[in-house]
């Protein structure tokens, strides 16, 4: 390694770790260390809080490897040019590419070892990541954010039913709150077309793998269309205090583990 080489890269390597420390803490400090709040407030114990920031680390370190990067080459640059160093690297004969050269080099090393960070150490601390987030919110007794998905129909062409639950779900009483139901039509003439909604105080989970539920203090109200006019009309809302046997084909259409994973999911 020339001498030329050597005086570049104590320039560079320096300010490239700065950057690299900088940039994690910038980008942590605007996203994960709000949701690591977060997380401690809702009952997620601080060791497993912890691990979960370790996991969240790799993908945030290949975001700014580019970034630390650039940072590097502008304030070496900025540093030999400020000692005047430059003068000599040319009045020595030097032209700029070859003070260069120690810059590309040390930018395709970055390259690819940013390749590989991201190809072989991301996708395994993610999939940590995912799994102990899970496993956290499992332990979780109950959420209070709204939570809504869609069931798609049996041949896959469009939405049968779309359920929000606003009052979020309690795993220890196995009760999701304020649920509403609404169903579509499985007629093809009026698909996307509302035919039944259901709402109901509370709705609790009747067996051990959350499939069968009883829904209490509610209402369904079913939709037609008037065969004259062709206008929706509803029929007469029908009031109940407690049911398990639900019209034909509406369900929530997930279990309660399953809306406890949607809640881990969705709190992005």
């Amino acid at each position: 390694m020339r001498l030329i080489d050597r005086l570049v890269l104590k320039d560079l390597v320096g300010p490239f770790f700065n950057g690299l420390f900088m940039f994690v803490m910038l980008v942590f400090a605007a996203g994960t260390l709000f949701q690591a709040t977060e997380w401690i407030v809702q009952g997620v114990p601080a060791l497993i809080v912890g691990r979960l920031v370790i996991y969240s680390l790799p993908s945030i370190i290949t975001q700014v490897f580019p970034m630390a990067m650039l940072l590097a080459g502008l304030l070496g640059f900025g540093r030999l040019s400020s000692d005047r160093e430059t003068v000599a690297v040319f009045a020595a004969g030097i032209t700029f590419m070859r003070a260069a050269r120690a810059v590309i080099l040390m930018g395709l090393l970055v390259s690819v070892v940013a390749f590989f960070w991201n190809d072989l150490v991301v996708p395994a601390a993610s999939t940590a990541f995912w799994d102990l987030r899970l496993e956290a919110f499992k332990g979780l007794e109950k959420s209070d954010r709204p939570l809504a998905w869609a069931v798609d129909a049996s041949d896959n062409k469009g939405v049968e039913e779309y359920v929000t639950v606003n009052g979020g779900f309690d795993s220890h009483t196995r009760t999701l709150r304020r649920v509403h139901i609404l169903r579509f039509s499985s007629d093809p003439a009026r698909r996307g077309q509302p035919d039944l909604s259901l709402y109901c105080d509370h709705a609790r989970f009747d067996d051990a793998k959350g499939l069968k539920a009883t829904y209490f203090d509610g209402y369904v109200t079913p939709f037609t269309p008037d065969k004259k006019s062709g206008r929706r009309e509803a029929f007469v809302t029908a009031y109940f205090q407690e049911i398990s046997l639900l019209p034909e084909g509406v369900t929530l259409g997930k279990s309660l583990e399953e809306v406890m994973q949607a809640d881990v999911n969705d709190s992005n």
